[in-house]
């Protein structure tokens, strides 16, 4: 690619490694802003006083979703039904037994909870504006493996387009609860992900 950048190689080089050394701060700041609407924290600053425990703060709930073997889907789109249920019960404290459902180890659960609902008060934006955010990050609908391959296999084996349809038009809002079938907002059986492969180019 160096040719493509600068006819002479030295100054491609170098320009090449110019950019490739601004790669992790840019990939840091990016992937922070993601965290924070998945988590429902202002996005605008990448560089203030709460970069690094908003980070942790991600990074802990995916590794309290991986240690009790929760989906993932399912746990981010929890935290957006923690604050649903407080902004329609229109208290100050938020609920968290929808939240503590999800685990079997509650005490590692509440702790982090009370740590994101403090993160949570600190802002003053208004609850609304953060179940926004939140809801656009944390979709209910996605497009799982078994169910990609169920819908294709029908159409191309069965000419049946139903489980096709279906998975489309949930995953064309997937951030909207609708009329749709519980298995599209449910991860894969246990039998199904107890042997399932799947490759780069599937």
């Amino acid at each position: 690619m160096l040719p493509l950048i600068h006819e002479d190689d030295d100054q491609a080089s170098t320009l090449a490694l110019d950019a490739l050394s601004e790669f992790d701060a840019s990939y840091a700041n990016a992937s922070l802003a993601v965290w924070r609407s998945k988590l429902g924290l202002q996005t605008t600053n990448a560089a203030d006083q709460h970069t690094n425990d908003d980070h942790q703060l991600a990074l802990d709930f995916l590794q309290l979703l991986q240690d009790q073997s929760i989906d993932f889907t399912q746990g981010w789109r929890c935290l957006v039904d923690v604050l649903v249920a407080d902004i329609e019960s229109e208290t100050a404290q938020p609920k968290s037994n929808s939240f503590a459902t999800l685990f079997s180890n509650t005490e590692n659960a509440n702790n982090w909870f009370a740590l994101w609902q403090q993160r949570l008060q600190q802002h003053t934006v208004a609850r609304h504006e953060q179940l926004v955010s939140m809801q656009r990050a944390n979709p209910i609908y996605i497009a799982r493996n078994h169910l990609v391959e169920e819908a294709l296999y029908n159409a191309t084996t069965h000419n049946d387009w139903t489980a096709f349809k279906q998975l489309l038009v949930a995953i064309q809002q997937p951030s909207e609860i609708g009329e749709h079938d519980i298995k599209l907002a449910s991860p894969a059986p246990l039998e199904v992900t107890a042997c399932y492969k799947t490759f780069c180019g599937t």
